[in-house]
C-alpha cells in the first residue's frame, strides 16, 4: 500500500497503548482503502455530440465506464444498455453495446415523427438496475420537429411551486464561536434550479445574515451555543414564508473546513466543539482519490493543515477526519481540476472559409511530458446552433451530480466556485429524489449476453416438447442446437452478432416427416424503467438562444430525409437554378439490381448478386468493373471500384468482404456506375462505383419452391454506422447548390492515440459562418479522465 505522509503534526503525541500517530494513520488508511474497494461500483456516463437534434437524425454518443469512488472496479458487465425515451418512458430507440468486447461508441436514431420537446437518453447495466438503480445515467436531449411542433419554447417558471431546499454545513457540523459555512441547494421537485432569497435568524429574532442565489449558494456566520438556535427563513412572492431549522451546535463535534485554495495548495482548518477543544483532542486526517491515499496528517486541538495540490489526482478527492477512537467525525470533499494528462490541440490554419478542409492534430502528455495512450470521443459542433459544452468531462459531471443536492442542470457547474459548493454536499449520503426509480423486471430476461428465444408449435398451436432445434445464422457457416422444453420453448444464449440478423430455424424430426410447424419468436422482456416521467426539464436561457438559431437556420435539415442518401442529386441545381447535365438522376444508373430481384435469386451472399451485373468480374479474388485500372505500384486493391453504402463512401480493404457483410435481404438496391455516372465521385470513381442502399428492416423471403422459410429476425449489438458528411473532396459535390447547415460537423467516438500520444482527424467546414467548438473527452490507459475544448475560427 502506497500513500504519502506530506504533513505529520505529531508533536510527540502517543496513545495510551504507546501507538504512534503514524501507526494509527497506517491503520486508518488500510481500513479506508478496504472500504473503498468494497464500495467501488461501475457507473456509466455518456458523452453526446450535442444536446439539440432534429427529428430523423442520429444522437451520437460514447459511453464511459468509471468507478463510483475511484477505486478500480473488479467486476464489470457484459452489456451497456442505452435508450432514448420520451416523457412517458416509452423507448424510441434502444442500443446494446458489447462492453465485454470493449464496444463503447454508438448512435441512437430519433424517429422522423418525434414530437418537439425534451427527451431523455439513459444508460445502465445489469448491476446498476439490480443493485443501485438510483445511478442510472440520464441526460436530457431536445428534439426539434418543424412538422410536429407543439412544444412550449419559453422558459418554464417555477416561482409558484414550493421549492425543495436543503442545507449542508461544511464538514457536517456547526462549531461554536468560529466562522462556519453552510451550502444550500434550491430546486423544484424535478431538480431544476430556482432562485431563492432568505435570512438566517436566531431564536431571539435577530437577523444574522441575508443570502440569495439560484440553484446553489452559501452563507457563513459564527454560531454561538449559549441559549441560541438558528433557523433559515425563505422569502416567497405572494406565498407564505418557509422556515428551516439549522443543525444543532454540538460541544463534542469536529469540523473540517477549507479555508483557502490556491494553485499550489489547499489549506484546511480543524475546529473542535467546546468539550473536545478543552481536552486538546487528537485527530487524524486522510485524503483519498482515485482509490489511493495521497495525504495523511495528525494533530491535536484546533490547527491548520496545508495540502500540496501537486500530489492530488484529478477528480473528486475525499478528506476524512478521524478522532482518537478511529471514528470518522467530519468529511470535506473537493474537486481537483488539475493534474490530469494534458491535451494539446492544433489546426493547420488560423481560420477557414466555407467547405474547406480542417486538419486537426492531438497530442496527449502527462505531467512529465511523457506520451499518454488514450481512447477519445471527439465532437465538432457549430457554436451558435448548439448549447455550449459543459466545462467538465461527462463522467466527472455525473460523479458530481449523483449526490443528494438534486440539481439536474449542468450549466451551474460552469465555474469552479459552484463546483466547490457541490463538493461540500458530497459529504452527505443519499440520492435525489430520495428513492430509486420505479422499475419492472422480468425474471426471465437474460442480462449477460444476446438471446434468441422462441417456440415451436404445431398446426393446432400446441407447443412441441422435447424436439431438437437447429439455428443457422444467415451467411455464417455454423449451426447451433437446442431442445424445446415441455412448452415447446427453445433458447439460444450468449450469441454475438451486430445489427439485424436473420436466423434459419429447423426442427429436423418434424421437417423430415413433412409435417407443418410454426416458429414463433419471443420478444426480449427488457426492463420497464420510469426515469423520464419523474422529471420535467426546463429550457434554460442558453438553450433557448441556441434553439432559436437552430430553427432559424433549419439546422441539420441537410442530413435528414432523402438528402444524405441521394448524393447524385446534390449537384442537380447550382445557386442560379441551372441544371448540371453531367450528374445522373436517381434511377438512371448504369446498371441496377433491385430488392425484388435479390429475393427471387435467393443468393447466399451479396457478391454473387453483384457479379451478375454486366461488366463485373472477379480478378485474383478482387471484385472489379471491366478489370479495373491497376496502379503503378501493382497493388491489386487499387483495381477495385469505390463502394458507397447509404451515400457514404467506404474505405473498405476488401470490397468483397464488405459486400458479403450485408445480407441480401437487407438491401433495397445495388447500382453499378461507370463512365460519366461515376464521375460524380472524382478520381475515386475511376474504377467505377458500386452504390448500395440498405433497408431499415430485413425482408422475409421464400424458398424457390414457394414454401415460407422458418426464420427469426433478431436485433443484436450496435452495428457501427458511418458519421455522414458531404464528400467535399469531390469537386462536383463541393460546388453543389445546397445549404450545408449541419450542427454537428464531425464526430468520432473511437479515436485512439498512438505510442507517441498522438492522433489526428480532419473535417470540412459547412456553409454557416459560425465558429466551431472541438470537444475532446477521453480516458487514459490508467483510467484517468481527460477533457479539452478548442475553438475553430470561421471567416
Amino acid at each position: 500500500m502506497r500513500y504519502i505522509f506530506l504533513c505529520l503534526l505529531l508533536g510527540g503525541i502517543k496513545t495510551a497503548a504507546q501507538v504512534t500517530p503514524a501507526e494509527i494513520l497506517d491503520q486508518l488508511a488500510a481500513n479506508l482503502i478496504q472500504q473503498y474497494s468494497k464500495d467501488a461500483k461501475e457507473l456509466i456516463a455518456l458523452h453526446t455530440d450535442k444536446t439539440i437534434y432534429r427529428a430523423g437524425s442520429n444522437i451520437w454518443f460514447r459511453a464511459y465506464s468509471v468507478s463510483s469512488n475511484g477505486y478500480p472496479v473488479s467486476v464489470k458487465n457484459k452489456i451497456i444498455f442505452v435508450e432514448l425515451v420520451n416523457k412517458n418512458d416509452s423507448v424510441m430507440d434502444r442500443v446494446l453495446l458489447n462492453e465485454d468486447s470493449m464496444q463503447f461508441h454508438g448512435s441512437a436514431r430519433v424517429p422522423d415523427d418525434a414530437k418537439e420537446g425534451y427527451y431523455q437518453l439513459r444508460a445502465y447495466t445489469k448491476t446498476i438496475i439490480q443493485q443501485y438503480p438510483a445511478d442510472i445515467f440520464t441526460c436530457p436531449v431536445y428534439i426539434i420537429n418543424d412538422k410536429n411542433n407543439n412544444a412550449e419554447s419559453k422558459p418554464v417558471q417555477n416561482d409558484g411551486e414550493e421549492p425543495l431546499i436543503k442545507f449542508y454545513p461544511e464538514g457536517n457540523n456547526l462549531i461554536n464561536g468560529v466562522s462556519c459555512t453552510v451550502v444550500y441547494t434550491a430546486t423544484d421537485k424535478f431538480g431544476n434550479p430556482i432562485k431563492v432569497s432568505g435570512v438566517v435568524k436566531d431564536n431571539n429574532g435577530t437577523e444574522v445574515i441575508n443570502f440569495s442565489g439560484t440553484g446553489i449558494g452559501k452563507f457563513s456566520f459564527e454560531p454561538y451555543l449559549k441559549d441560541r438556535t438558528y433557523k433559515v427563513y425563505i422569502k416567497r412572492n405572494n406565498a407564505p414564508e418557509l422556515t428551516y431549522p439549522l443543525q444543532e451546535i454540538r460541544t463534542d463535534a469536529f469540523q473540517l473546513s477549507l479555508q483557502q485554495r490556491t494553485a499550489d495548495q489547499l489549506v484546511f482548518r480543524v475546529a473542535l466543539g467546546d468539550s473536545v477543544y478543552n481536552k486538546k483532542a487528537q485527530s487524524f486526517l486522510l485524503g483519498i482519490s482515485s482509490g489511493k491515499v495521497f495525504f495523511a496528517s495528525a494533530g491535536s486541538g484546533m490547527y491548520m493543515v496545508k495540502v500540496p495540490v501537486s500530489n492530488m489526482p484529478h477528480g473528486i478527492a475525499d478528506f476524512y477526519l478521524f478522532d482518537e477512537k478511529k471514528e470518522m467525525v467530519s468529511k470535506r470533499s473537493v474537486f481537483n481540476e488539475n493534474n490530469s494528462p494534458k491535451i494539446n490541440i492544433t489546426t493547420d490554419r488560423q481560420d477557414y472559409i466555407t467547405r474547406q478542409k480542417v486538419n486537426v492534430n492531438l497530442t496527449i502528455t502527462d505531467n512529465e511530458n511523457k506520451p499518454v495512450r488514450a481512447a477519445l470521443s471527439v465532437s465538432v459542433t457549430d457554436n451558435k446552433l448548439t448549447a455550449g459544452p459543459s466545462s467538465l468531462h461527462t463522467a466527472d459531471l455525473f460523479l458530481m451530480l449523483r449526490n443528494n443536492t438534486g440539481l439536474t442542470m449542468a450549466d451551474l457547474f460552469s465555474n469552479s466556485d459552484n463546483r466547490d459548493l457541490v463538493a461540500v454536499t458530497l459529504g452527505n449520503e443519499g440520492h435525489f429524489p430520495g428513492k430509486d426509480p420505479e422499475i419492472k423486471l422480468d425474471r426471465n430476461f437474460y442480462w449477460d449476453g444476446l438471446e434468441v428465444k422462441g417456440s415451436v408449435k404445431d398446426k393446432q398451436n400446441i407447443g412441441l416438447a422435447n424436439e431438437l432445434v437447429t439455428l443457422v445464422p444467415d451467411q455464417v457457416n455454423t449451426t447451433l442446437y437446442d431442445s424445446t422444453d415441455n412448452k415447446g420453448i427453445f433458447s439460444f444464449r450468449d450469441l454475438t452478432f451486430y445489427g439485424t440478423q436473420r436466423f434459419y430455424v429447423m426442427v429436423p424430426a418434424i421437417y423430415n416427416k413433412q409435417q407443418k410447424y410454426e416458429i414463433i419468436m419471443e420478444k426480449n422482456p427488457y426492463p420497464v424503467i420510469h426515469t423520464a416521467s419523474s422529471f420535467q426539464y426546463t429550457i434554460g436561457s442558453s438553450l433557448l438562444q441556441s434553439l432559436a438559431e437552430f430553427k432559424k437556420q433549419h439546422a441539420d435539415s441537410c442530413i435528414t430525409g432523402n438528402s444524405r442518401l441521394n448524393l447524385q442529386q446534390m449537384a442537380v441545381e447550382d445557386a442560379g437554378g441551372k441544371k448540371k447535365t453531367n450528374v445522373p438522376k436517381k434511377g438512371l444508373s448504369s446498371h441496377r439490381i433491385t430488392a425484388e430481384t435479390l429475393d427471387k435469386l435467393s443468393l447466399s451472399n451479396t457478391v454473387d448478386a453483384v457479379k451478375m451485373l454486366p461488366g463485373v468480374i472477379m480478378m485474383n479474388n478482387r471484385l472489379t468493373i471491366r478489370g479495373g485500372l491497376q496502379s503503378l505500384n501493382g497493388n491489386l486493391s487499387d483495381i477495385e471500384p469505390l463502394l458507397v453504402v447509404d451515400g457514404v463512401p467506404t474505405n473498405a480493404v476488401s470490397v468483397v468482404d464488405y459486400l458479403n457483410s450485408i445480407p441480401p435481404s437487407n438491401i433495397d438496391y445495388i447500382d453499378v456506375l461507370t463512365g460519366p455516372d461515376a464521375a460524380l465521385y472524382g478520381t475515386r470513381g475511376g474504377n467505377g462505383v458500386i452504390v448500395v442502399k440498405t433497408s431499415n428492416q430485413i425482408r422475409e423471403t421464400k424458398n424457390n419452391d414457394g414454401k415460407e422459410k422458418q426464420t427469426i429476425i433478431a436485433s443484436g449489438f450496435y452495428k457501427t454506422q458511418p458519421f455522414f458528411a458531404p464528400p467535399y473532396e469531390v469537386d462536383v459535390v463541393r460546388d453543389a447548390a445546397f445549404t450545408d447547415n449541419r450542427a454537428t460537423v464531425y464526430w468520432n467516438g473511437q479515436l485512439i492515440t498512438d505510442a507517441a500520444g498522438k492522433t489526428n482527424f480532419s473535417f470540412y467546414t459547412t456553409d454557416l459562418k459560425n465558429d466551431y467548438i472541438i470537444t475532446v473527452q477521453g480516458i487514459t490507459d490508467k483510467g484517468e479522465l481527460i477533457y479539452k475544448t478548442y475553438t475553430v475560427k470561421r471567416r
